[in-house]
């Protein structure tokens, strides 16, 4: 064998045993598994929530330490997150009908939704007609609105940290202020759906002639069902399951996962079924 052969063999040899041992070294358990969605919280305090994956787009809100968000998906190192109900998004006016003093419904064909009230500002989704919006204010050309499940922000991996696969325990944080219908001081979200909690489900809450009911929780998809009761959501009241919600998918979906205000009406032959109350929508609201 030449010379010089044979000092090249164990150098071989040895590049190919750390080859060997570094391919054995297993990555972190979620890093390689990583599946969404999923349940992330904030690890620290003002987290920007950003219209793109970069710093340079434009900011649609801070995320509080511990905060918890829904990750559905990623794209290099930002994660892709449903964006917490008090997040304000635009549509232009051209496309909105409003149903009513707070809600409104969309007539054109995917319309556009943006972070601001400019044709130039980022889009953060799409939302088809005949989707029902909560309509936080109208602006010149534009309506503020409550973001609907079609949009989505952005955040730093580095900024949130993996929590729970199971999306259904999302505890979305109340705003902490906002002013009392007909009165000028301001009440605590929070406070108040604590008041109207603490009573729910109860008599409280129900009109004893009418048997209609208003009240605050978060919405929760339930599992497929077969029958055709249009029963497909739960109403949860400090996270444990309080009634059955009866109405449209193409009305709740867009509410789905967030605190809502829900006015209806008891149906008491489904509640033999279900073994819970029933409640039938006739109107649905977010909380922000």
């Amino acid at each position: 064998m030449p010379y010089k052969c044979r000092f090249l063999f164990p150098r071989v040899k040895r590049i190919v045993a750390i080859l060997t041992i570094v391919s054995l070294v297993p990555f972190p358990v979620f890093a390689a598994q990583e599946s969404f969605p999923f349940l992330a919280e904030a690890i620290n305090e003002r987290v920007n929530v950003r219209a793109g994956q970069s710093q340079n787009f434009e900011k649609l809100c801070q995320l509080e330490k511990g905060e918890e968000v829904i990750v559905v998906g990623k794209d290099f190192s930002w994660y892709k997150i449903q964006l917490p109900s008090r997040t304000h998004v635009y549509v232009s006016d051209k496309y909105v009908r409003l149903a009513g003093s707070m809600e409104g419904e969309i007539t054109g064909d995917r319309v556009n939704v943006r972070s601001s009230a400019k044709a130039e500002s980022t889009i953060l989704g799409q939302i088809e007609k005949g989707a029902r919006i909560r309509v936080i204010e109208k602006l010149q050309g534009w309506y503020k609105i409550a973001p609907p499940a079609q949009v989505f922000g952005w955040v730093a991996e580095g900024l949130v940290t993996f929590k729970s696969m199971d999306i259904t325990a999302y505890r979305p944080k109340e705003r902490e202020k906002s002013p009392a219908a007909g009165s000028g001081k301001e009440v605590s979200d929070a406070s108040q759906t604590q008041q109207l909690s603490a009573q729910a489900p109860g008599p409280a809450l129900v009109s004893p002639d009418s048997q209609n009911a208003s009240v605050i929780g978060v919405l929760r998809l339930l599992p497929l069902r077969q029958d055709k009761t249009d029963v497909s959501y739960e109403l949860l009241i400090r996270n444990k399951p309080a009634y059955f919600i009866q109405g449209p998918r193409a009305m709740l979906d867009d509410f789905a996962r967030y605190t809502v205000t829900i006015d209806g009406t008891l149906n008491a032959d489904l509640e033999k079924q279900f073994l819970r109350p029933v409640l039938t929508v006739t109107r649905i609201q977010l909380v922000l």
